[in-house]
């Protein structure tokens, strides 16, 4: 999962004060720190706009890491972004910035999209027990539909010389 998508969607790669950080660059801050004065009507001063994106180790700005409402619901729901939650499309903590930037609830969708799941891949019905067979469980199956999956295979293979040995493979699947 891409880290500079904020819990809300929005891209931090794109943000004011997160290029301003990484730039070290102080007219950007300024700018931004007169920009967001205006939008909030608070006093935001050019050394609070530091930031190295939400969902990331390091510096945040005063309003991501404790005044955000939307970060702070996922950080107690444990989601990765919004977009693991069920009431996003209904949500009005976020709904706001969604309203206002349809590319963030484009985001969010693919950011759910590409959650990663190991797996067994007999339990998706391959026959690669050491019997031969599988122990396909619908309930996996179902759950695993609209998620990128890590398969995990096991099998016996014979070597040159005849003689059985155990191998794994781990490969990207998508059902």
């Amino acid at each position: 999962m891409k880290k500079m998508i904020a819990y809300c969607g929005l891209d931090c790669e794109k943000c004011d004060a997160y290029l301003a950080t990484l730039r070290d660059d102080q007219a950007l801050r300024e700018k931004t720190a007169k920009a967001w004065s205006e939008l909030n009507h608070v006093p935001i001063l050019p050394e609070h706009i530091n930031c190295l994106g939400c969902r990331a180790d390091g510096i945040k700005t005063v309003f991501c890491d404790s005044l955000c409402e939307i970060r702070q619901c996922a950080l107690k729901k444990g989601a990765q972004t919004c977009g693991d939650c069920e009431e996003l499309e209904k949500c009005r903590t976020v709904g706001a910035i969604l309203a206002d930037n349809p590319e963030a609830l484009n985001n969010l969708k693919r950011q759910k999209n590409t959650t990663k799941v190991l797996v067994s891949a007999c339990l998706l019905g391959e026959n690669c027990k050491y019997n031969g067979g599988n122990n396909y469980n619908s309930v996996v199956a179902e759950f695993v539909q609209d998620k990128k999956l890590w398969k995990r295979t096991f099998g016996l293979r014979r070597n040159s010389g005849g003689k059985a040995r155990r191998t794994e493979r781990l490969r990207n699947w998508r059902l």
